[in-house]
């Protein structure tokens, strides 16, 4: 859509990482759909490291320590 590319969802994972790490949380994680690369990509340059998800071969699992 019209806002795809323009830094809306960098802006709110970072605002959500943030009040995650602010109330007290130590990891986050997100489950992925392996064909979502732009969501793989973004989740990578926020430091997110992506694995195998458990629950099929179409899922990335995404996590990410807050401390």
């Amino acid at each position: 859509d019209a806002w795809q590319g323009r830094g809306v969802g960098r802006l709110l994972m970072r605002r959500l990482i943030d009040a995650a790490r602010d109330s007290g949380y130590r990891c986050m994680t997100g489950s992925v759909l392996s064909s979502n690369r732009g969501m793989l990509d973004l989740a990578g340059a926020l430091g997110f490291t992506a694995r195998r998800g458990d629950q099929g071969g179409n899922i990335v699992d995404v996590v990410r320590t807050l401390s």
